[in-house]
């Protein structure tokens, strides 16, 4: 629900929104980015230390202009990297984010698929090719499990 609630809300109210699937997946790894930014900040030191400061100040004049929410967002990823090294502003705006606009910044649970035998028997065929160095091989194995609807994150080996 935190996706939906992102993905409506960075769009101007009175703008007209054109919705996709693909534009829900965008919002939903911006909305994650934001989850792992501000992890580290906890819900009661976000609501304890919400106090104006800059950005949260030009986040308000954002939201003071029309309701403005995608200047606000605009105005937030702007600010990340001086906010990265400031635990006091980062829980400003994390207080924010979640007293005034609603977003939980709450992990969200992934979908849990069990590997069948399968599943597993072409996941250790494809580790088993890429320590041989038989790069074609895993990369039709790979294609293969894409077929199958798993997508496979390659480590260093």
């Amino acid at each position: 629900p935190m996706v939906v609630r992102f993905y409506f809300i960075k769009h101007h109210y009175r703008g007209p929104l054109d919705f996709s699937m693909q534009d829900i997946e965008v919002a939903e790894k911006t909305y994650k980015r934001l989850i792992n930014f501000f992890a580290d900040v906890t819900p009661e030191t976000c609501h304890q230390e919400m106090k104006k400061n800059l950005i949260v100040q030009a986040m308000s004049d954002c939201l003071s202009d029309d309701f403005n929410t995608s200047g606000l967002f605009g105005v937030l990823f702007e600010s990340l990297d001086s906010l990265h090294n400031d635990v006091q502003a980062k829980s400003s705006v994390k207080g924010f984010l979640s007293v005034v606009i609603g977003l939980t910044l709450v992990p969200i649970a992934e979908k849990m698929i069990p590997i069948t035998e399968e599943i597993q028997e072409l996941l250790d065929a494809r580790q088993q090719a890429r320590t041989d160095k038989n790069w074609s091989r895993a990369d039709e194995l790979r294609d293969q499990l894409k077929r199958l609807g798993f997508q496979v994150q390659d480590k260093k080996i």
